[in-house]
């Protein structure tokens, strides 16, 4: 339904940030990049958890022939400073996958080419072979839509799919602007 949706609006111009649907497609899209992961790893120090962004950066480091696009967005993913945890860069590779029309990538490797390798149970979504079929055409009607999305903002991806109020300022450079900016640091012990 918030592709069928998306669709509409894209239609229409685009999908952007503020629409209502976007919130849920990306929630939903994560629910089932989570659902049925095998997330736990042994180490040497002990059982760890994964998240999907692993698999995904993976993806795109191991497998040769890949879209130039979809490795370009998981460089972009990687290299950004705002997000720190695997859950805030599991959803800036939503969001920026989207934009960039490549969601269908990792999931086409897994579902197509059948590089599964444990990564996902055969209950899941992902890693059953009719649902993942499904879904990767839901992923490929993604791939028509214009998603234009504000990727500057993304700290806030650690914590929730919330968007907060992003706002950009032009000014000029003059001595009397009327205007003061300043920051305010707020220091916790």
């Amino acid at each position: 339904g918030h592709i069928l949706e998306a669709t509409k609006a894209s239609c229409n111009g685009g999908v952007f940030d503020t629409q209502p649907f976007l919130l849920p497609l990306c929630q939903v899209l994560e629910v089932i990049f989570r659902k049925g992961l095998n997330n736990a790893v042994h180490l040497a120090f002990g059982l760890t958890k994964r998240d999907y962004w692993s698999w995904v950066e993976r993806t795109a480091q191991t497998s040769a022939g890949l879209k130039g696009t979809y490795k370009a967005t998981v460089e972009a993913v990687a290299s950004n400073q705002c997000v720190t945890t695997p859950q805030g860069r599991g959803r800036l590779f939503i969001r920026h996958a989207l934009k960039s029309k490549c969601l269908h990538v990792p999931v086409e490797t897994v579902v197509r080419l059948r590089c599964n390798d444990g990564i996902y149970d055969e209950d899941s979504i992902i890693g059953n072979e009719i649902l993942g079929e499904i879904f990767l055409s839901l992923l490929y009607q993604c791939s028509h839509i214009n998603f234009e999305l504000k990727l500057e903002n993304a700290s806030f991806l650690d914590e929730t799919w919330q968007l907060p109020i992003y706002q950009e300022y032009e000014l000029v450079p003059c001595m009397d602007l009327g205007v003061y900016l300043g920051i305010r640091l707020r220091l916790e012990m």
